[in-house]
């Protein structure tokens, strides 16, 4: 018997892209691109807070200080006024004991 030669064709072009591979291909590659992008955007908003955050901290952070500051101008009025009166008192001690030493 004689063996018969198969002619072996290539495939052809239209059976190597299969509608179903393509659309899944595609499927996947927009999955894919999807994730990226939506990713991509909560990024940025969340670097955006950040800095509103840090902004926002850092203004507290001043508020505090000047009510620290005002606090502190406060009693350095109030030491100064006690100083005031404890030279008053010196003085009119002073003066007194002048007065007694005279008389």
């Amino acid at each position: 018997m004689a063996k018969r030669r198969i002619i072996k064709e290539k495939p052809s072009v239209t059976k190597l892209l299969d509608v179903r591979l393509v659309i899944q291909v595609g499927m996947i590659l927009f999955a894919i691109v999807g994730f990226y992008f939506t990713t991509k955007s909560r990024l940025d908003v969340i670097e955006n807070n950040m800095s509103e955050i840090k902004s926002s901290l850092t203004d507290s952070r001043l508020v505090k200080l000047e009510m620290r500051l005002e606090e502190l101008a406060k009693d350095l009025k109030r030491i100064e006024m006690n100083l005031m009166s404890l030279e008053d008192w010196i003085e009119e001690d002073l003066i007194g004991d002048i007065i007694q030493q005279k008389g």
